[in-house]
């Protein structure tokens, strides 16, 4: 455990030095949180990293390790964590996805992009995870990637025999920001 804990903090140190973002700045508190709730998450938190001490690669702590650090607004420590699933599982969805949104968060859009992208292959018909790729393309002025998104998935969603109104929606919306993006730039 103390190794893992050494880990964490030579890397959250290291990202410091080499000029790194420091991801905490990006947290905003949440409106409903109190000491009771702080409290909780930090208990959570302990547990968890006392099961860690006994087995390292556990997934399910590293993951609540995790997440109980992003929910304390301890982002570059969470990112270690996070990093730690995808040693273990390269398509670790929670992970992928939370690592996107801290760096979305921290204005790290190049970043977040990364992670989207291998977030969007391990799962291409998930039309929450392609909004959040079109939004994060965009953001980073990467109009053909987004397009490119849009068009895998309305391949993969679309039954011309039986057309679906939602994904047509979604689809048509999607598009939609895209042409307005390009309009407007």
């Amino acid at each position: 455990m103390r190794t893992l804990i050494s880990f964490a903090l030579l890397s959250t140190l290291i990202l410091s030095a080499c000029g790194a973002t420091n991801l905490d700045d990006a947290y905003v508190e949440p409106q409903n949180s109190t000491p009771e709730w702080t409290a909780m998450q930090e208990d959570i938190l302990e547990r968890n990293l006392a099961i860690l001490e006994e087995e390292p690669t556990t997934m399910s702590a590293i993951q609540e390790v995790a997440f109980r650090y992003q929910s304390l607004g301890e982002f570059n420590k969470a990112v270690v964590y996070y990093e730690q699933l995808l040693e273990l599982n390269v398509a670790h969805f929670v992970a992928l996805n939370n690592l996107a949104n801290i760096y979305e968060m921290a204005e790290e859009y190049e970043t977040a992009a990364e992670y989207l992208r291998s977030l969007y292959q391990v799962d291409q018909d998930n039309h929450n995870v392609l909004k959040d790729v079109v939004r994060v393309h965009l953001k980073i002025d990467d109009v053909e990637n987004a397009q490119l998104a849009v068009d895998n998935y309305a391949k993969l969603t679309m039954d011309a025999a039986n057309p679906d109104p939602e994904e047509e929606a979604r689809i048509q919306s999607l598009n939609d920001q895209i042409n307005e993006y390009t309009e407007s730039n």
